[in-house]
């Protein structure tokens, strides 16, 4: 059984977002966020460059293997943190 981390997706996303990746990679990039004055709240869940590099490289991986095109829509991952939301 195989999960995917990118479901629905082609191997044309996959292997363009690799080489946007790449080009993370390369240039050294990184997000920075910050505010002043009244309140601000900027929430962004992103993953490490490496986690991504591996999520990606196992589902074109994959898809090679199944011999398809587009990753299946079933046996997603399971969501790995829970962050809760108050109203």
């Amino acid at each position: 059984m195989a999960y995917w981390n990118f479901p629905g997706k082609t191997q044309a996303w996959l292997l363009a977002e690799l080489d946007k990746l790449n080009d993370d990679k390369s240039a050294g990039k990184t997000v920075v966020a910050s505010g002043a004055g009244d309140s601000n709240l900027t929430e962004r869940t992103e993953t490490s460059i490496s986690a991504r590099d591996n999520m990606l490289r196992q589902d074109l991986a994959a898809l090679a293997a199944a011999s398809l095109n587009t990753v299946p829509l079933d046996f997603t991952r399971p969501a790995k943190r829970v962050r809760p939301h108050y109203k």
